[in-house]
């Protein structure tokens, strides 16, 4: 059965199997046969495949939580050239250290709300919608209590500057996860472009498989000791080192 999704010229970048093939780092056939199995999203044109850039980098996301830290390595250096670093967007004012927001929009908001009063945010309510949207076709809730949230495609025109904003919940709140676990540790990604996204994001899955990273960052006291422990983190894996 083929994946198929309606095409929208207006709101969405159509590539061809030679851009997919460059973009993705796999040769012209293999993304052929990927959109022939229906694996890839992927719609037919004139009889030529063709993909929404947006579905791609959707499908992308959900392959990075099966990767080991080896291949998730691999694959953020495989992206872009510059070396990206969660703490560039991050700092210890965006950060949420005991939510007491009770479900998906609260935290959101909440987040959203934070972002603009630090003046990251110039449109929150607009993207909000889109993060809902986001949700709506498929959850960002990757396992292990965590959740990345973040708009179909980049919205600069709503961001006064490329952010991350985290939250932890200590009750955990319904993401509507495929492990049906509530999630406790949320990092909602508002960045400039794909590749940046793409690379922040694989660079979270690396940290975030470390169970012991993961239980430091529950347990930190507050958003200074949260912000320690991921810049620490991330020096660690721009060094090379796992821990």
């Amino acid at each position: 059965m083929h994946v198929t999704q309606e095409v929208r010229v207006d709101m969405d970048e159509i590539m061809t199997i030679k851009e997919v093939s460059q973009y993705l780092k796999m040769n012209e056939r293999t993304v052929s046969k990927l959109a022939t199995q229906g694996v890839l999203p992927a719609t037919k044109i004139a009889n030529q495949w063709r993909f929404m850039r947006s579905l791609i980098n959707q499908w992308l996301e959900q392959q990075m939580v099966g990767l080991t830290s080896d291949q998730l390595e691999l694959l953020e250096s495989e992206i872009a050239s510059r070396q990206i670093e969660v703490t560039q967007f991050l700092t210890p004012e965006l950060i949420i250290p005991d939510s007491k927001a009770r479900t998906k929009v609260e935290v959101l908001n909440e987040m959203l709300d934070l972002a603009t009063r630090e003046k990251r945010m110039k449109n929150p309510a607009l993207v909000l919608k889109a993060l809902i949207r986001r949700e709506a076709l498929c959850s960002t809730a990757i396992g292990n209590e965590i959740a990345l949230p973040h708009p179909r495609q980049p919205l600069n025109e709503s961001y006064a500057k490329p952010t991350i904003v985290m939250a932890r919940s200590s009750e955990g709140i319904d993401f509507n996860g495929m492990d049906e676990l509530p999630v406790k540790l949320i990092f909602l990604l508002c960045l400039s472009d794909d590749y940046t996204h793409l690379k922040v994001l694989a660079r979270l899955n690396r940290m975030l498989k470390d169970p012991n990273f993961r239980q430091l960052l529950k347990s930190a006291a507050g958003s200074t000791e949260i912000f320690d422990l991921i810049r620490k983190k991330d020096v660690a894996l721009s060094r090379g080192r796992t821990n």
